[in-house]
């Protein structure tokens, strides 16, 4: 009986992220420019509580029962006045689950004729916005150090079975940033933009543009 139950739960399941402790989801947004096709990014409001003053992409935490891509709509359109109806989406780029444990559903999209014209950011979450040509995303600066286990005195070595000594793993994490007209992109929204266009280079080769 366990196993028929057990059955019936996993099949036809749709997997979820392990130990995932929250789900956003994010658009990033190309726009047709006179320097080619950019990247919209938000400056996050002084007055928020979380990350104030920061760059990101236009995006948020999805709401019950919502899916990935309707979440990120929802969060441009209430972010930045953008409708629904003056975005085309591509579609899902990779999913970013960091070591936080949180998981962010990236969808690329561009924005159609009209819709900067349009724009309307919401002050209370929004300080400002700017574009970032593709060519200028091409190197960003790229910095990796070593990042130490930490354990505690208390750590249970011999429940686990190992020594002191034991030899783990050696892990890094890495910092990666891009500067463009005073503002600077790091952090996770950096991680996408790079992994966006990693992406853009080995669909249009390396003399490839948009």
């Amino acid at each position: 009986m366990e196993l028929d139950r057990l059955r019936s739960a996993v099949e036809g399941r749709t997997p979820g992220i392990q130990d995932a402790r929250g789900e956003f989801a994010v658009l990033l947004a190309l726009a047709r420019c006179p320097e080619g096709y950019s990247l919209l990014y938000e400056v996050r409001s002084d007055n928020i509580d979380r990350q104030p003053g920061e760059v990101c992409f236009p995006g948020g935490a999805m709401e019950p029962g919502e899916t990935p891509l309707e979440c990120a709509l929802r969060e441009t359109r209430e972010e930045l006045g953008i409708g629904e109806d003056m975005v085309d989406v591509f579609g899902p780029l990779d999913i970013f689950h960091p070591p936080c444990g949180i998981v962010i559903r990236p969808f690329l999209s561009v924005l159609r004729p009209g819709a900067l014209e349009t724009m309307q950011p919401c002050p209370a979450e929004v300080k400002e916005t700017f574009l970032v040509p593709l060519s200028e995303l091409e190197h960003p600066f790229e910095y990796r150090y070593p990042a130490h286990r930490q354990l505690g005195e208390d750590f249970p070595y011999d429940m686990v079975g190992i020594k002191k000594d034991y030899g783990w793993q050696p892990i890094s994490e890495e910092l990666v940033v891009y500067r463009h007209d005073g503002h600077t992109i790091w952090g996770f929204t950096a991680l996408m933009t790079r992994a966006f266009m990693k992406l853009r280079r080995e669909c249009l080769g390396q003399e490839g543009s948009l």
